[in-house]
């Protein structure tokens, strides 16, 4: 027996959190169980039919992981209902990231490059959620769109530039300072450092900030 799968997952106009999950295809599923924690730090269980493909949590607080378990009975007409012996996890960050911190940023700041004076930095750009914590976006140099930056926000709010940052441009984009995460204000700090493929050296610092 498994737990019921989530395949959808939607904060709407409203901070409404909706759950969409898959059909049930087992017959004998009873119903599953979601257990999060509300705005008021509250534990709350609440329930989805088997019928039922959505469940509304308006009172989700944002952020907190929510745990699915699922029960069963052995046959039609049974009287006895089993759960499935472990719960899984979706996972709030993911929700939060994916849902209301994605889109599209104001970047400002400035850019020193050689040989030239440090400039201001004042672009748009798209941060796309990859899951586990990452964020996908292009360093606004000028409008260059080779070079990729990839985010990681870890448990404190700190950010790692990943290594794997600037590499299909073929330069490695190290950090240069404190990179942070603001997620009330839905802001990156970022400062950079890199050389390009001339070996001249750029140095950032840049503010993201949602739109």
């Amino acid at each position: 027996m498994r737990n019921r799968t989530d395949s959808a997952r939607t904060i709407n106009s409203s901070d409404k959190l909706i759950l969409g999950f898959a059909k049930v295809r087992d017959t004998i599923q009873v119903s599953t169980k979601l257990t999060y924690k509300n705005n008021a730090g509250v534990v709350v269980n609440t329930f989805l039919h088997p019928d039922s493909s959505t469940i509304v949590l308006p009172d989700w607080k944002e952020g907190e992981n929510i745990l699915v378990r699922s029960s069963y009975i052995p046959v039609r007409n049974s009287i006895d209902t089993f759960w499935v012996s472990g719960t899984d996890t979706i996972k709030g960050k993911d929700i939060f990231y994916a849902a209301k911190i994605a889109g599209t940023f104001l970047c400002t700041g400035t850019l020193e490059r050689q040989p030239n004076p440090v400039e201001p930095v004042n672009e748009n750009k798209d941060i796309t959620y990859q899951g586990n914590n990452i964020f996908k976006t292009i360093l606004p140099v000028f409008n260059n769109t080779g070079l990729t930056l990839y985010l990681r926000v870890n448990e404190d709010n700190s950010v790692t530039i990943m290594p794997n940052s600037g590499s299909e441009a073929s330069v490695a984009i190290t950090a240069n300072g404190p990179c942070t995460f603001d997620p009330i204000g839905k802001s990156f700090t970022v400062n950079f450092t890199y050389s390009n493929t001339s070996n001249l050296f750029r140095r950032g610092s840049i503010v993201y900030k949602r739109i």
